[in-house]
């Protein structure tokens, strides 16, 4: 199987190549704007998952979100 952080290489019994899940972790933290880009991210995602928020909802979380943290851009 491939490692989970996208790079390509094969891994054998593990998700990630020792040390690319911290590369992954950094890498969704700058495309999030910090790690508290990405808490909201998942708090806007359990909160649409339990039903409090609907689709609308959760769309305009995570603009306003990526807008504040990620400086108005995903990429």
């Amino acid at each position: 199987m491939e490692c989970q952080c996208g790079c390509g290489e094969v891994v054998q019994t593990a998700s990630f190549k020792p040390g690319n899940d911290q590369k992954l972790r950094i890498f969704l933290e700058r495309r999030a704007g910090r790690i508290e880009g990405l808490r909201e991210l998942v708090e806007a995602g359990e909160k649409y998952l339990s039903g409090q928020i609907d689709s609308d909802a959760l769309a305009k979380s995570v603009g306003a979100i990526f807008q504040r943290f990620g400086q108005g851009r995903i990429g």
